[in-house]
């Protein structure tokens, strides 16, 4: 069961198509998100919350707290699996 609260599914992740590196996903919903990456072999990690400026957390996946426009960017040799959850 999938519920919608502000535009925002919350229920099952949804996936983000993985394109070229570096690839940068931006928050487009109107709550936060986790967003989780693993595998492949990615080279770096980063945050912004402006869109200009991007801050290396220094690690290489996991799960990561976005907020309305924030934006993460991955640098990879082989592509990860991403996906997000409205929290």
């Amino acid at each position: 069961m999938v519920t919608q609260v502000n535009n925002a599914n919350f229920g099952p992740a949804q996936t983000i198509s993985v394109g070229a590196s570096p690839f940068t996903w931006t928050n487009n919903t109107s709550t936060p998100v986790n967003v989780m990456v693993s595998g492949g072999t990615v080279t770096s990690v980063s945050i912004s919350a402006d869109g200009a400026t991007f801050t290396n957390i220094g690690l290489l996946g996991g799960q990561f707290h976005l907020n309305p426009s924030q934006q993460i960017q991955i640098v990879y040799a082989l592509a990860p699996t991403m996906g997000f959850m409205p929290i």
